[in-house]
This record gives C-alpha cells, structure tokens and sequence, in this order.
C-alpha cells in the first residue's frame, strides 16, 4: 500500500500529475515528459525514481538550473550572466561555487542547461507573455 516515505534523490513538483493521474487511473499523461509517476516509490516498488536531470526557472526567467539527481546543480543567472555550479554531496548548503574549472562535467551541464533554456523560450515564449497567461483568471467552462 501507499505509505509516506523519504527517497534520497530529487523529485519534480512535474512529478505530481503523473502520479495523481496513475493513483486515480486517469491514463498515461499526454505529456510523457512532463515527469514520471511516483506510485511504483509510493509502494515501495522501487527504493527511488531513475536517474534523470530536472530543471527549473525562476518565476521570472532570470534564473535557470540543472541538478542531476546525483549530486551536481548548475545555476545560470541570465541577468548578469554568472554561473554556479554545486556538489551537494559535500556542499549541501551550497557555499562553494565550483564553476570556472572547464570539467567535463561542467561542459555538459552547460549544454544541457542551454537547451531547456531554449525549449522554455520556444514553449512558453517571452515570460512577460507568460505570467499574463498564469495570471489569468479561469475559464469557468
């Protein structure tokens, strides 16, 4: 059965429809990549999700990550360019920004950061025009 639990690695607020949508036997999302369902960590199936990187965006565009569900996490202020780059395990409080060392890592994390940055501009189109949609009021249809 279902039961609260602690897992180790990184879940997604994206995580939440899918899981909803299978505990309520809504059917598969129409949006696969939109996060996974938790059920299967719920019951205790699996000890945790895949390993997967997710990211995020601040509510106005100007901060964007990757964490891997490892260890690592990129940030990338776009206001003022500046990166940083975090080892969770030994720096969970985030304190020591180990961006600027040219790892392989480091390379990968960039092109993966760049490329939901565009996917998020592509998707959601200026943030301005965005928060407009967010903020609208509900169609009560």
């Amino acid at each position: 059965g279902l039961s609260p639990r602690r897992v180790s690695a990184p879940v997604s607020h994206l995580d939440i429809a899918p899981t909803l949508g299978e505990l309520f036997g809504l059917g598969p999302s129409p949006y696969p990549y939109e996060g996974v369902s938790l059920v299967p960590v719920l019951e205790g199936v699996a000890p945790c999700v895949a390993p997967r990187l997710l990211y995020s965006m601040s509510g106005f565009g100007d901060l964007w990550g990757v964490l891997t569900s490892d260890r690592w996490k990129l940030i990338h202020d776009r206001t003022d360019n500046t990166w940083e780059l975090y080892d969770l395990t030994g720096d969970p409080c985030e304190t020591r920004n180990l961006y600027g060392r040219g790892t392989p890592l480091e390379a990968q994390l960039r092109r993966e950061l760049f490329a939901f940055e565009l996917r998020g501009h592509d998707r959601y189109g200026d943030p301005d025009a965005l928060r407009a949609r967010l903020c609208a009021p509900l169609d009560p249809r």
